[in-house]
């Protein structure tokens, strides 16, 4: 299966809610993505796209917050690990060559980013959705041919995956957008609320 059909296989599983196997093929899709940007070695290939592309990452996933510095998190065991460490060691590594999840990942729904009481680092679906859009809009995978349906929402707003194919720019942007007007009318309401009091 070529790498680029790991990414289509990647969508069903996203559509399904199977969680699990769409982190197989985005990891995949991931390393070659990042093969193809960098070339070397795989660790170190994996982890430098995956920090050049945080500040995207953590947008699509969170909205209003987009993170450019280290992200360091204590997973279980007081060691301390950078985002990029975490996905490529303790998802990517542990899919692929353990075939689960270490231990020491939680997949959850809620658009969260951090580490439970128990130490285990808490995988957002919002997450793997966002590695997975990432890899859409990048020009490494502008060969896919996406049916015409394919698409995501975000607040309420659907965009075909053609709107965002080769252009990460684009994607990052109309998560800035959503966030920007979110806040306007966050302000906006707190206004009137004030004005009215």
């Amino acid at each position: 299966m070529a790498y680029t059909d790991r990414l289509m296989e990647a969508y069903q599983k996203v559509v399904q809610g199977d969680w699990s196997n769409a982190l197989i093929q985005i990891c995949i899709n991931l390393d070659m993505t990042a093969k193809k940007t960098y070339g070397g070695k795989p660790g170190t290939r994996i982890k430098r796209y995956i920090r050049e592309n945080q500040y995207a990452i953590t947008r699509i996933a969170m909205l209003h917050l987009e993170v450019h510095g280290d992200m360091s998190f204590s997973v279980s065991g007081g060691k301390y690990l950078k985002f990029e460490e975490i996905i490529y060691e303790l998802v990517r590594c542990a899919l692929l060559h353990e075939g689960e999840l270490d231990k020491r990942i939680k997949i959850v729904k809620s658009a969260t980013l951090g580490v439970e009481s128990d130490g285990r680092f808490v995988l957002s679906e919002h997450i793997i959705y966002a590695f997975f859009l990432l890899l859409v809009s990048d020009p490494q995978n502008a060969r896919i041919k996406w049916p015409p349906t394919a698409s995501f929402t975000a607040e309420n707003k659907t965009y075909s995956f053609a709107t965002i194919q080769r252009n990460k720019r684009k994607l990052i942007d109309i998560f800035r957008k959503i966030s920007k007007e979110n806040s306007n009318k966050a302000n906006s309401t707190d206004a009137k609320s004030r004005a009215a009091d």
